[in-house]
């Protein structure tokens, strides 16, 4: 799988595009969840970007570095009471789908009002797709905050 790395000026725009979707589509989250690590950056700008200063996190694992260790699980739960709320959840890349899956049936037994996701990135053989996303691609993604953690694959 070819590598793409993605510079920083690529990441304002991919953010800047989920921006307007979402604006588009007039959906107003009352919170946005970073799902980590990858999603908190770009969960961080679309917070700025808006205007929601209400932001929380929730982690699931399913990686090794950049080796996949099974069917992805929540390692953290979410720190805020989402009930009766529209959230805007952020992540860096769709790629299996799984991770949406359990995000998904995880989200819905908070009983918020609404919930919707959002990638910089997806993946055309994902299982799901999120409700907004910049760019599709099928090459492995690295991130500028991820470059550490891809160096060692």
């Amino acid at each position: 799988m070819e590598k793409h790395f993605v510079s920083f000026e690529e990441f304002v725009a991919l953010c800047k595009s989920l921006v307007e979707q979402v604006k588009k589509d007039k959906f107003k989250p009352d919170i946005i969840i970073g799902v980590s690590r990858g999603g908190w950056v770009p969960a961080r700008f679309l917070s700025d970007y808006l205007d929601i200063g209400i932001m929380a996190s929730v982690g699931v694992k399913s990686y090794a570095h950049t080796e996949k260790k099974g069917k992805p699980v929540i390692v953290e739960k979410l720190g805020a009471d989402i009930t009766g709320l529209k959230v805007l959840v952020v992540d860096e890349v769709v790629d299996s789908g799984e991770t949406l899956e359990v995000l998904k049936e995880y989200f819905a037994s908070l009983k918020p009002k609404q919930v919707k996701y959002a990638s910089l990135h997806y993946k055309p053989w994902a299982k799901l797709k999120p409700d907004y996303y910049a760019a599709e691609s099928k090459d492995w993604i690295v991130y500028p905050w991820g470059l550490v953690e891809n160096s060692k694959s």
